[in-house]
């Protein structure tokens, strides 16, 4: 959220603390001011400045710790809130291509940025219509490329959206679960997070959350 730039420099001092370098640190930090904007309405800083810690975050990361991809456009706020596929598919493609506008007016260029930013996709229950939404996602990014003059390779995650998690009867959701990550498999998501079926109630407990490794390994 809007506390990732700070959260990093916390995420880099606890490395080194352990005796592990920054080149050797590896993931995303999901830095997404719009995302976090989205979904609490507010963040700690201005926007503009918000974007200037993203620009400086991303900056160094290239620098010092490669294995690292800073950025991510999100649409679970977006779907989450009501959003039809088709309308999560254009908020994910707008803040995408508002993110390297943003990054590009603080001297990043955009295949730099688009180097560094992840997809994050809600998925429902109907695998058929979450594996047209990310193949019709890949397109629509490869389009901005195109016409943006960077060829950047999409890094696409994939996790269940919250609104199909039932708190009652949950054992459904490993249903549920199950349908997210088959249309994640054919859509060609690059990681795919299977939901603890008893997630909805409250902290996931070893049941839940074994089948959901289980059925990610399937």
């Amino acid at each position: 959220g809007g506390q990732g730039p700070a959260l990093l420099a916390s995420l880099v001092v606890a490395a080194e603390d352990q005796g592990v370098s920054p080149s050797a640190l590896r993931g995303h930090l999901h830095l997404d001011p719009l995302g976090a904007l989205a979904r609490s309405g507010a963040l700690p800083a201005d926007l503009s400045a918000t974007w200037d810690q993203t620009a400086d975050a991303l900056r160094w990361c290239q620098d010092n710790a490669p294995g690292l991809r800073p950025l991510m456009v999100d649409g679970a706020p977006y779907h989450g809130a009501g959003a039809t596929e088709a309308q999560d598919v254009a908020f994910l493609v707008s803040s995408a291509v508002e993110t390297l506008r943003a990054l590009e007016a603080r001297g990043v260029k955009p295949a730099d940025a688009a180097a560094n930013l992840s997809f994050s996709v809600s998925l429902g229950c109907d695998f058929l219509l979450g594996i047209a939404k990310l193949r019709a996602l890949r397109w629509l990014w490869s389009r901005v490329g195109e016409v943006s003059g960077f060829t950047a390779s999409m890094d696409l995650h994939v996790a269940p959206s919250e609104r199909i998690l039932t708190q009652r009867d949950p054992w459904v959701n490993i249903l549920r679960g199950t349908a997210v990550g088959l249309a994640g498999a054919i859509g060609g998501a690059d990681h795919i997070h299977i939901a603890p079926f008893d997630r909805a109630i409250g902290e996931p407990e070893e049941l839940g959350r074994r089948v959901a490794r289980n059925t990610q390994t399937v």
